[in-house]
């Protein structure tokens, strides 16, 4: 799973959320959500959808679609990679293929742009098919990068058949720091684990052994801890690639994004 972000070295980039974990009993494998395999054709037999957030982000269809079509090309060749377009007051400002799982658009401007409340920033970038064959939708980095900046307004994220996954900023206060940590220890990556404990996977098995571990029983160096949450990490990485989060973030942006000021949307046809 990737997530935006822009850092401190001017660069716009996508990266992973590294997650911590809990410990619940274990129910029954949790069935995903339709697989792309059994409704991509619809996808092409109907005409895309366009989001009704554009009018907002000042955005006509021709651009929109413009956008959409590079990053969709991005991730639909022999050699998938994801990409990214920054419009800014409807008028694309930035660019870019990136790598398979990752990248970023570097330049000062782009910085600037975001630090201006007065912007109306919109970041489309495409979501590559996991291994499962479904999407992720937009994801909790997502969102801390769009709240961080005030010039950026809206989030998309696109997947191989040109659907789209979104949060749109819904008031002008920035979400304090300590609430969007506070949100994603104790609800996002809470139940993150409750939903890879349904999962009967072993990376899913090991990953809320591991937080159950850290959470309760740890009690090493700083540097042993470092390593184990490493190893979370890369546990999560692959749990990410291979499709088993997708529902529950779909689910967690309908339970919370309210309360995290923005809106949610998604077309995806493995969520809906």
């Amino acid at each position: 799973m990737t997530n935006f972000s822009i850092q401190n070295n001017s660069n716009i980039s996508f990266g992973r959320i590294k997650i911590p974990k809990i410990n619940w009993p274990k129910p029954q494998l949790l069935h995903q959500s339709k697989t792309l395999d059994s409704i991509a054709d619809d996808t092409f037999q109907r005409t895309l959808q366009i989001p009704e957030s554009i009018i907002k982000d000042k955005i006509d269809e021709k651009t929109f679609n413009n956008a959409r079509n590079f990053v969709m090309k991005s991730i639909n060749g022999a050699n998938p990679k994801e990409g990214t377009v920054i419009i800014n007051n409807g008028k694309i400002v930035a660019s870019k293929v990136c790598s398979a799982h990752s990248g970023s658009i570097s330049g000062d401007k782009i910085l600037r742009l975001a630090k201006n409340p007065k912007n109306n920033i919109s970041v489309i970038h495409s979501h590559p098919k996991t291994s499962y064959g479904n999407t992720m939708p937009i994801s909790y980095g997502d969102f801390e990068t769009l709240n961080k900046y005030p010039g950026l307004k809206t989030m998309y994220a696109i997947d191989a058949n040109g659907n789209y996954s979104l949060l749109r900023k819904t008031r002008k206060e920035k979400i304090s720091d300590s609430a969007v940590k506070n949100m994603l220890k104790n609800q996002y990556l809470s139940g993150y684990v409750n939903w890879m404990n349904k999962i009967d996977d072993p990376d899913c098995e090991n990953l809320v052994d591991l937080y159950k571990y850290l959470k309760f029983e740890f009690n090493g160096t700083e540097k042993q801890k470092l390593e184990l949450l490493d190893e979370f990490s890369k546990l999560q990485e692959s749990i990410d690639d291979a499709g088993y989060a997708a529902g529950y973030i779909d689910s967690f942006w309908k339970k919370y994004a309210d309360k995290l000021g923005v809106f949610y949307e998604t077309n995806f046809l493995n969520l809906n």
